[in-house]
């Protein structure tokens, strides 16, 4: 059995792509990456239950012919974690010096263009909307990625796609890759028209090209009969009370997605009261009243 890795958050769209790949005789390593700048949130606890639950679930699945290994917790550091815990594996997440000052110069020329609208209340406050850069996270996992003999896959959709091949200057660098169970798509060095953008998604796997939406991919997780799978998965980076807030980006992204029977009433409440103070800033930013 060939052993393939992927990044898992718990999250709907890469628990998508762990069910997917379930379905094959192959092994899966889930790798999560955590003690970095962008990881400093309320949500891990969740995230890494919903793993645990998720994992269990799957592997009791008629459907299920994949080997669902550990997950691998990669840390800057060990300390802070129960290493006898037998449901993870721990490594150190290596750095990469060529990949911090690759992740800046493009964070950097992503922003330009934008640094006036972001100036405004309505930039600061809406910048959820704009997806202007690419998150701070994928510096981290490029460094672990970089450091495998083999690409490590990355379950994003459409939202993320564009960004990424905005990164690497062009969608034409990708090559489609038929493993012979499923498809991945990664990255021609001598097509990529970033040398930057290379040093951060080189050594990664796409789970998709023309990649779908979430509405998209509730159908196909109903296809697959794993609703009870998709009700688990976590998205809130800020929980409130153990639910999600309803307020932070990736609730609103949610939301807006259609993905909305996940709400609680109270936080259905934070997500319109955000939605209008936005739609406030926007009149004033616009000069209304």
């Amino acid at each position: 059995m060939k052993t393939y890795e992927i990044f898992w958050t718990g999250g709907f769209d890469s628990t998508f792509r762990i069910v997917q790949m379930s379905r094959y005789p192959i092994r899966i390593q889930p790798v999560y990456c955590t003690g970095i700048a962008s990881d400093m949130r309320k949500s891990e606890f969740y995230e890494l239950n919903a793993i645990k639950r998720i994992s269990a679930l799957l592997r009791h699945k008629p459907a299920t012919k994949a080997e669902i290994l550990p997950l691998k917790i990669v840390s800057k550091s060990k300390s802070g974690y129960d290493v006898t815990h037998s449901d993870f594996v721990y490594d150190i997440l290596p750095y990469d010096h060529e990949v911090a000052v690759a992740f800046r110069r493009i964070y950097i020329s992503m922003m330009k263009p934008r640094r006036d609208q972001l100036a405004t209340g309505r930039g600061v406050l809406n910048a959820v909307n704009l997806d202007l850069y690419i998150d701070s996270q994928y510096q981290w996992l490029a460094a672990y990625a970089n450091s495998r003999k083999e690409p490590v896959e990355v379950g994003i959709t459409a939202r993320y796609v564009n960004k990424f091949m905005e990164a690497v200057g062009g969608s034409d660098a990708i090559e489609e890759i038929d493993n012979g169970y499923f498809k991945q798509y990664v990255l021609n060095k001598e097509k990529c028209g970033s040398a930057d953008g290379y040093k951060i998604f080189g050594n990664f796997a796409f789970s998709f090209y023309n990649a779908p939406l979430k509405p998209e991919l509730v159908e196909e997780y109903k296809k697959m009969d794993c609703e009870d799978v998709m009700d688990l998965t976590w998205f809130c980076y800020d929980p409130i009370d153990g639910e999600p807030c309803g307020q932070c980006w990736t609730c609103v992204h949610t939301y807006r997605d259609g993905i909305t029977n996940r709400f609680s009433p109270v936080a259905l409440e934070r997500y319109f009261r955000r939605e209008k103070e936005l739609k406030k800033q926007d009149m004033i930013a616009r000069g209304g009243v």
